[in-house]
């Protein structure tokens, strides 16, 4: 519901005017940020910080492991590399 109790139709368009009010609409790049960008942010940040795995990764998001690889390898590659030759 927004202030007026209205309920809520656009969730972009929400998203957009809550980022503007908070004065976080653009990124440091000048860009608007989106809905969509929470999820890249979310999925670059577990990929940098090297402890996820790339299949829960997937999962999670609901995505397919080729998708994240396609998406996001040039995050870190060692990430990758690491979890392929990972060992007990």
């Amino acid at each position: 519901m927004n202030k007026n109790g209205e309920k809520l139709t656009n969730q972009n368009k929400t998203f957009a005017d809550i980022l503007k009010r908070v004065g976080l609409h653009k990124d440091t790049h000048g860009r608007y940020r989106s809905l969509t960008s929470l999820r890249h942010y979310y999925a670059t940040t577990r990929l940098k910080e090297g402890e996820v795995d790339v299949f829960r990764l997937a999962e999670n998001m609901g995505n397919k492991v080729e998708q994240i690889k396609n998406h996001y390898a040039e995050v870190n590659p060692y990430v990758f590399r690491r979890h392929l030759t990972k060992r007990k």
